[in-house]
């Protein structure tokens, strides 16, 4: 099977290794910037893709999430 973001090879699962962890950081985090800034997971999202410090695989991760509105991938 093949990373529904990048291509690569991802095994039996939707994500390749990198994006599942990327995947895993957003889904871990968000009860953490829900408490801070009382914000919704959509508006998480779009302050990750918009944050200048977000790595590439987490702000591709959000971005497709944005996109698809597929948040299954956070449940790995």
């Amino acid at each position: 099977m093949k990373c529904i973001i990048c291509g690569l090879y991802s095994g039996e699962n939707k994500l390749c290794f990198k994006h599942a962890a990327a995947a895993r950081s957003i889904a871990e985090n968000y009860s953490i910037w829900q408490k801070a800034f009382n914000i919704s997971f959509e508006e998480y999202l779009k302050r990750i893709v918009e944050n200048k410090e977000t790595g590439t695989w987490v702000a591709e991760v959000a971005k497709y999430i944005i996109e698809s509105g597929d948040t299954s991938i956070l449940n790995l």
